[in-house]
């Protein structure tokens, strides 16, 4: 059982194409991960075991009760929400086990939080059993621990995790906990943005979300998805200074996710929640974010005198990406505020690394010096585009990017990319057709990248030429592969990874491979994949490629299917 059964509150992190949402939620978890965690220590008033529950939540008179034989049933998944003078989440679930397939998942509890600006108080934990309820808030062994599971990737978060391990839940038991997360990211400056999940992924007996918020404060909420358009109205009533908007469902199916659905598609329901306005708003917030406070360093300025001694503007701007792309490595500090305020150039240059906001920033910096018109974009690789249905946010973006205007036409460029060279209008454009947020006095819309040459950049020409002198003789097959854009750039940085030996075994052995899959592909499925396989292993014996099971695997299967479409997909994949 994975996170689709939970809800959640986004906190994305523009920790550039990786980190799209940190989570400030209640994970099932099953066995331990892979990953290395540490145990840390948290400060005792970041963590409060036994608290009583907020004055402010309104709390759920009657659990409901289920007759659903589902593996596992949400009797109850209630989330509230405080924006006053401070901020605060509640959560309060209870799960009912019918089968001991989810045991495992409902017995320990990870809560999620920022030790820097949050606070975590847990209300209730126990079970009930036979219509008695064991309490376990004091017995629960709690320890706290840091996952910096993507520090492969070059990001660094500060999470904490407070993990919970229950004891002595059986099948029929109802698994119950409330907690509360007090305080917002600093970085909004007040602001409060949130997402509720409606749909959840098992069946739900009781669903209810609730705003309560500062009279007064024009906080606007919207559902959104982009197949379920049944919408939730809510109850609204005004208790002491607070308006409290309330919505519920009652008996709801579980949802299925339907696979192979655009990214940019929303199969479930959620309820947005932003004090921003308009796009102008979120644009006006985010430029601030990326204002120089500092002077340049020196290797700056001298950087700056070189490239003006260019004369063509086009490749003072390319010369100025590259540097960035090659001079200053990628890794994410995204510790409070700096999940999305950029580290001023400076210190980027001091450190010589940086996460997509802080090389866009220094980019921006150099452009300008330049006399270049340069501003800082803000991109969804998570949605990519659509996402205009729903409220102006903050959260909806997890990458920053920049955007270069030159002889009356934009450029949106990528300081975090590599392997780009060449003319500034022939760079790969990764980004095409996604909405983006230009950070800019005027911005007041989402912009759609459009490239006018974006013909060009994606161009894959393949020309196969076989020479035979006389039937019955050897001949020779001479093969030419020109890629442009994006697929240029990628292949650009892999052939500089891999040594000419290596590209040459590559390119024999897929010669070979596609041979024998189109030998044996349609009546033996398994044999051609363990065939694929073994051969790849023996050509590519002691290179790097061939210690890397994965990419065999990968180039087996790809050209299984490939061949034999429809047919040994999966036998494929689970033989290999």
């Amino acid at each position: 059982m994975g996170n689709i059964f939970w809800n959640w509150t986004k906190f994305s992190v523009l920790a550039c194409l990786i980190v799209g949402s940190m989570q400030v939620n209640v994970l099932a978890q099953g066995n331990p991960s892979d990953e290395v965690v540490k145990e840390v220590r948290v400060a005792a008033e970041k963590f409060e075991r036994s608290a009583a529950l907020p004055s402010w939540v309104d709390p759920v008179s009657t659990i409901p009760e289920s007759t659903n034989n589902a593996p596992a049933v949400l009797r109850l998944t209630d989330t509230q929400y405080l924006a006053a003078d401070r901020e605060s989440l509640f959560i309060h679930r209870v799960w009912l086990v019918n089968q001991a397939s989810v045991l495992e998942s409902l017995g320990q509890l990870a809560i999620e939080f920022q030790s820097g600006y949050q606070q975590v108080k847990l209300h209730r934990l126990g079970v009930w059993r036979n219509g008695k309820y064991v309490d376990q808030l004091m017995p629960a062994k709690i320890r706290f621990l840091q996952r910096e599971d993507r520090l492969d990737d070059g990001i660094y978060t500060g999470m904490v995790t407070a993990s919970i391990l229950m004891e002595d839940i059986r099948v029929g038991d109802s698994v119950e906990f409330a907690y509360s997360v007090d305080g917002a990211n600093p970085v909004l400056g007040g602001k409060f943005v949130s997402v509720a999940s409606w749909d959840q992924g098992i069946p739900t007996e009781l669903r209810r979300v609730t705003l309560n918020h500062t009279v007064g404060r024009p906080i606007t909420w919207r559902f959104v998805s982009d197949k379920n358009r049944t919408t939730v109205e809510p109850v609204s009533s005004v208790v002491g200074p607070l308006r409290r908007l309330q919505w519920q469902e009652r008996a709801m199916p579980a949802l299925n996710f339907e696979p192979q659905v655009p990214i940019y598609f929303q199969v479930d329901r959620r309820i947005q929640f932003s004090e921003f306005g308009s796009w102008s708003d979120v644009s006006n917030w985010a430029s601030a974010l990326f204002v120089r406070s500092s002077q340049l360093p020196p290797e700056i300025d001298t950087l700056v005198k070189e490239l003006k001694a260019e004369a063509d503007t086009a490749k003072r701007i390319v010369a100025a990406l590259t540097w960035v792309q090659k001079e200053v490595r990628y890794f994410s500090v995204s510790l409070d505020e700096s999940s999305h305020r950029p580290y001023q150039p400076a210190q980027t240059m001091a450190r010589r690394y940086g996460d997509c906001k802080d090389k866009s920033f220094l980019l921006i910096e150099i452009l300008r010096e330049l006399g270049i018109q340069a501003d800082p974009v803000l991109v969804s690789t998570r949605e990519q585009k659509g996402f205009a249905k729903g409220l102006p946010s903050p959260y909806v973006f997890d990458h920053a990017i920049v955007r270069v205007v030159h002889n009356n036409r934009s450029y949106f460029l990528d300081p975090t990319r590599q392997g780009q060279v060449g003319r500034l209008d022939a760079l790969g454009q990764p980004y095409e057709g996604f909405d983006v947020l230009i950070a800019a006095k005027d911005s007041n819309a989402l912009t759609t990248i459009q490239t006018p040459n974006i013909a060009e950049l994606t161009r894959d020409e393949l020309g196969e030429k076989y020479a035979v002198p006389k039937f019955g003789e050897a001949g020779t097959l001479e093969v030419r592969h020109t890629w442009s854009g994006v697929g240029a750039e990628v292949r650009r940085q892999y052939f500089a990874r891999v040594a000419k030996s290596d590209l040459e075994k590559i390119v024999a052995v897929t010669q070979e491979l596609s041979s024998i899959a189109v030998t044996e592909k349609a009546e033996q499925p398994h044999k051609t994949c363990k065939t694929i396989l073994e051969v790849a292993r023996n050509a590519m014996q002691g290179s790097e490629i061939q210690k890397n099971a994965q990419i065999l695997v990968r180039l087996s299967v790809a050209l299984q299917v490939t061949l034999s479409p429809g047919r040994g997909e999966a036998e494929c994949q689970a033989e290999l």
